[in-house]
């Protein structure tokens, strides 16, 4: 094992706890990919060009000057990454016209080669566009330098109009892993967190020698990056919200453990080290990790303007506890007692706990609560059952007054098969959903069906299912 990989392994912030917490983490950044993930494998063949009552994206609601969440969604649809095993296409699904389309501006396009803005081949590590503003979306693309082999697996920015017309790119691989993917933006203003400081023999940052900032940059000009607020060495930042003018970040301060991950890096890469010492220096590591005091996390208010901080609230990180989940409802959420409690604290600075009212039958006993999102004015979570060498999913809604669960009933009938859907958005027409389909007559390929499913269903249990048109992308 190369040192730096022992290096990154050990020096994770507080041993015990961390070690769920990286899976937490994991799924955290699952949980914001689902989309695009959720889109891999559409089956399809000779693409068409969309026909002229096909729409293309409208302008949307973007305000310049309200910081907002850069997501795939738009008030009239939604960008998603539509994928099978032999190219990939970046769409707009359009809500009132329930339609999937390519984001290609060229007439008479047939969206299979390198000349169509929306086409990509199957190869490229690729996200679903997210919206910057009312005229330009955002995108990620990994960056590579052959057709099957991931050189590197850093992200490159590229930016594109709302139709997928001039893509350019902004940010280089290195580029961005220094500053970050940009999550918010005032329509004028990006934001992010850049990191700076020493790397490993690949030329990655260390993580735990690393200098953290809060950043922003001009969204035409990204290069010119303007520091908002320093948080130094020994600091994971991430941004989790905005209230409108200011961001909600999280602070994790990992303290002495700075000093410790210094020493070890020089021992790790001394020359000549043998296996011997790799395993001595990791042991005395770790007997000297044990003897720090936990980690401090802390939710501050950072005003984008002036970099005055808030601090909203503080705590020292106990081993299996304080989980931050996805903001919503206007609050901050993380798990105690091991999923029995959820503490929260809302953007004002007020701070509370919700008791989890499960419902009397669970799957098992031993599960996981992770990913958390706004829907319907509740809290939806999203739980894996862990019973005998197998796992189930399911989906929650829950009620923050009063802490009660409901389960959402997430499966639907198509052709005989019984499937849980993924949820794309909530639209003025319902959940918008995508799921497989494996035929038959062709197998180890699957079809991806996309639609609208009622609240009321998902609750009641009941198997409306209302697909999209999605003829301009096979």
């Amino acid at each position: 094992m190369q040192a730096t990989a022992v290096l990154k392994r050990l020096t994770a912030p507080q041993c015990d706890k961390e070690e769920e917490n990286t899976t937490m983490k994991l799924k955290r950044i699952a949980a914001f990919l689902t989309a695009a993930a959720a889109a891999l494998s559409f089956a399809a063949c000779g693409a068409k060009s969309p026909d002229k009552n096909q729409t293309q994206p409208g302008a949307s609601a973007v305000q310049k000057g309200t910081l907002r969440k850069i997501t795939n969604e738009r008030p009239d649809g939604v960008y998603i990454l539509d994928q099978t095993h032999s190219r990939q296409l970046l769409c707009y699904i359009d809500y009132e016209t329930e339609t999937e389309v390519p984001l290609c501006a060229a007439p008479n396009c047939a969206h299979s080669g390198p000349e169509c803005t929306a086409w990509a081949d199957p190869y490229t590590v690729m996200e679903q566009p997210r919206v910057l503003n009312d005229t330009t979306l955002l995108q990620l693309r990994s960056q590579r330098r052959t057709s099957q082999e991931f050189d590197d697996p850093r992200m490159v920015v590229w930016t594109m109009g709302r139709d997928g017309s001039e893509p350019k790119q902004v940010l280089n691989a290195e580029e961005t892993q220094q500053m970050g993917i940009p999550e918010y933006s005032d329509g004028e203003y990006v934001y992010a967190i850049r990191n700076t400081g020493e790397k490993d023999e690949n030329g990655f940052l260390i993580e735990e020698l690393q200098n953290t900032e809060l950043v922003k940059a001009r969204a035409d000009n990204w290069t010119e990056q303007q520091p908002i607020l320093s948080f130094g060495q020994g600091h994971y930042v991430w941004i989790l919200a905005s209230d409108g003018n200011s961001l909600v970040v999280e602070d994790l301060d990992m303290g002495q453990r700075v000093e410790l991950a210094r020493e070890l890096h020089r021992n790790l890469t001394a020359p000549g080290i043998s296996p011997e010492q790799i395993d001595r220096y990791n042991r005395e590591y770790e007997q000297k990790l044990r003897q720090l005091p936990p980690s401090v996390q802390t939710i501050l208010r950072v005003d984008v303007t002036t970099g005055e901080t808030t601090e909203l609230f503080s705590q020292p990180l106990a081993p299996g506890e304080g989980w931050i989940l996805p903001s919503a409802c206007g609050r901050v959420f993380w798990w105690e007692q091991k999923y029995r409690e959820l503490g929260w604290v809302k953007y004002t600075g007020e701070t509370g706990t919700t008791t989890i009212r499960w419902p009397e039958e669970l799957p098992s006993q031993n599960y996981d609560a992770w990913e958390a999102r706004e829907l319907g004015g509740k809290l939806r979570l999203e739980a894996t059952f862990y019973q005998q060498g197998s796992s189930t999913d399911a989906t929650y809604l829950l009620d923050m007054d009063t802490g009660e669960m409901t389960e959402m009933k997430l499966w639907v009938n198509v052709g005989g098969q019984k499937t849980r859907p993924d949820v794309l958005a909530e639209t003025p027409k319902g959940l918008l959903v995508i799921f497989e389909v494996w035929p038959d007559a062709r197998p180890g390929e699957a079809d991806m069906r996309i639609g609208f499913v009622s609240m009321e269903d998902c609750l009641a249990g009941n198997r409306n299912f209302k697909e999209i048109d999605r003829t301009a992308v096979r």
